[in-house]
């Protein structure tokens, strides 16, 4: 079951990391949200000095924050892995997007 779940991580961190392409934004914390079968919330982050730029590095922080929780005594209903935390150059690209 813990393979299913880092496996899961991974996949997520995979699709998260194409979004961060996408929108050329990089970010410095990754977290990973779980919940359990009975509705409880476990959320897990770790920052780095500087923006995440490298998928391997995003996938693998996933995976190291989602053992944290490991082995779960109760099922999980849901993951979430998010990066969060944008430098502030990626940030100064998207605001003007909404300036008048």
């Amino acid at each position: 079951m813990a393979e299913e779940i880092e496996a899961g991580a991974a996949a997520m961190a995979d699709e998260v990391w194409a979004w961060c392409e996408k929108a050329n934004a990089f970010g410095r914390t990754v977290t990973v949200k779980v919940k359990f079968a009975d509705f409880q919330i476990v959320t897990r982050s770790r920052s780095f000095p500087s923006a995440i730029a490298r998928h391997e590095a995003l996938r693998q922080a996933s995976i190291t924050l989602v053992r944290t929780v490991l082995p779960a005594t109760k099922g999980i209903r849901l993951l979430g892995v998010t990066v969060s935390n944008f430098d502030s150059d990626a940030d100064a690209k998207v605001l003007p997007l909404f300036s008048g």
